[in-house]
């Protein structure tokens, strides 16, 4: 069964390094604002973090208070960040397996072109109509929270 692939563009006014040491203060996860039913996150600290970055996990917990657990695949932070979301709280976890999240960055005057994917892998056949539901709401809130990381300003 295929993965569930989102994508979503935008060009910010800051470099790469910039967002991706905004990617590593985790306080700044927050503004991550979630859409519709996909809720936004309360708070995100590291489990370990590896010098190296990749191989770094990080717990979420969302304002609905659902949680997951983001890991760092690949870390190189002028050109890819590719992070494995798993480990999902109730609902979710009957619903998809994992999502691998792909940050592809380009250069774009003095900013950057960002090109989020988002790879979704359902559980089993019957829960993946839902997952496809499921895909369009967070879709908006990756395309909302790119919009939001243009707008702010650099770390």
């Amino acid at each position: 069964m295929p993965g569930i692939r989102l994508i979503v563009e935008a060009t910010l006014l800051y470099p790469p390094r910039a967002l991706t040491a905004r990617m590593l203060d985790v306080e700044q996860w927050r503004e991550f604002r979630g859409y519709g039913p996909i809720p936004g996150i309360r708070s995100a600290v590291f489990e370990l973090r590896t010098p190296q970055v990749a191989g770094s996990r990080i717990r979420v917990v969302n304002r609905d208070g659902s949680h997951h657990v983001e890991q760092v695949e690949t870390w190189e932070p002028d050109r890819r960040v590719v992070m494995r979301l798993e480990e999902f709280s109730a609902p979710l976890r009957w619903l998809v397996r994992s999502m691998v999240e792909t940050w592809d960055f380009a250069p774009a005057g003095p900013g950057c072109r960002v090109r989020r994917e988002m790879v979704m892998e359902a559980r089993a056949f019957v829960t993946y109509p839902c997952v496809w539901v499921i895909s369009w709401w967070l879709k908006a809130a990756l395309r909302r929270h790119l919009h939001d990381l243009g707008a702010a300003p650099p770390a």
